[in-house]
């Protein structure tokens, strides 16, 4: 939900409505439509990612004009699929920017921590050759570090301190073999590990910095997730993924709404009394689906459509079909003055439950 501020005091907030799932005989027809609007779509993003926003294709040539006389189907659907591709394309974008900050950052905490761990490793390299140089000449002091876990409490007894407990050892020989030694290589092999982490992140920051500067996101419709499971899940069923695949990449239609189309849309239209929506296919045909209600802000959607046009507000739809049904969301606006943004002095939240009430 996202919020708009208002010159009265308030704001206006984008509330979206889920309808109850509806049958209906024209569901093949739907379907076709919501194929085709999801073809404009990707075919918008595409156009939008070569040429690195929402620019003309050629001198007198939009993306626009571009979609239109390819698919021959009127300016509302165009809008709507030229939008939700542009819409695709910045979503990428903020996400590859996201991407650069977490490496970035990640990057940043590996190399303290190699930094870390080398000083670590320094100390206890230093106490050895104390002890190395006490083993030859039996006068070198142990070179103990301040803030270090290792003290020598006595002549030739070593202790070790951890949080909870202290491990002693007897004599040189078993402190240096069974603790020094072998916390030396485990330092230096978690060095390498973490230098390497450090390599394989610069290269991916790398093509990420290159991906933005040549403003190429990747996107894939009907999610990595389920191309990738083309190989493990769907092994020796192509024709399930496809399927899978098909119903991924068009998951619905969203037709955006305009503040000066009657009823705040010119696609849609809702018959408050008998509870039917109406909607324009990109044919010019008409189809009726009958018995929308919606369970939860049928009041919002009809105050929505029933508006008079000076408070009147875009009103957007969207058609998914689950199955052998069809769902049916509206997006309004609905303007909010009791709600309170502003947490600069701090905030208090409760949460109400079946027998108290928690703070």
């Amino acid at each position: 939900m996202c919020a708009i501020l208002c010159s009265k005091g308030g704001m206006f907030m984008k509330k979206c409505l889920f309808s109850t799932y509806i049958k209906t005989d024209d569901i093949d027809i739907i379907k076709e439509e919501i194929e085709l609007f999801n073809t404009m779509k990707r075919v918008a993003f595409s156009n939008v990612r070569i040429l690195g926003g929402d620019k003309p294709i050629k001198e007198n040539l939009s993306i626009h004009m571009f979609l239109k006389s390819q698919f021959h189907v009127s300016d509302y659907f165009i809008n709507s699929a030229r939008n939700e591709g542009f819409a695709a394309y910045r979503s990428a974008m903020e996400v590859l920017a996201l991407q650069k900050e977490n490496l970035e950052s990640r990057i940043k905490q590996m190399e303290k921590k190699v930094k870390e761990t080398n000083k670590r490793l320094e100390y206890l390299e230093k106490e050895k050759q104390s002890l190395i140089k006490r083993s030859k000449t039996g006068k070198e002091k142990f070179a103990s570090y301040r803030g270090g876990r290792e003290s020598e409490p006595s002549s030739g007894v070593f202790q070790v301190r951890y949080k909870k407990k202290t491990v002693r050892y007897e004599n040189q020989y078993l402190f240096e073999v069974q603790y020094l030694n072998p916390e030396i290589k485990k330092l230096k092999a978690r060095i390498r590990m973490i230098s390497q982490r450090i390599e394989f992140s610069r290269c991916k920051l790398q093509k990420v910095e290159e991906r933005i500067d040549d403003h190429l996101p990747s996107v894939c419709f009907g999610s990595k997730q389920l191309f990738k499971k083309q190989n493990t899940v769907y092994k020796n069923q192509h024709e399930d993924w496809k399927h899978a695949m098909y119903k991924g990449r068009n998951p619905g239609m969203t037709i955006s709404g305009r503040k000066d189309a009657t009823q705040g849309n010119f696609l849609f239209k809702y018959d408050v009394k008998t509870k039917s929506l109406s909607y324009r296919t990109t044919q010019g045909e008409t189809i009726v689906l009958k018995n929308v209600t919606f369970p939860y802000g049928q009041e919002l959607v009809e105050q929505a459509v029933l508006a008079s046009m000076n408070e009147r507000h875009a009103v957007a739809w969207r058609l998914e079909v689950h199955g052998s049904r069809v769902l049916v969301k509206c997006m309004v606006e609905v303007f909010n003055s009791q709600k309170n943004y502003d947490f600069s002095k701090g905030c208090v939240a409760f949460d109400t439950n079946v027998d108290h009430m928690a703070y």
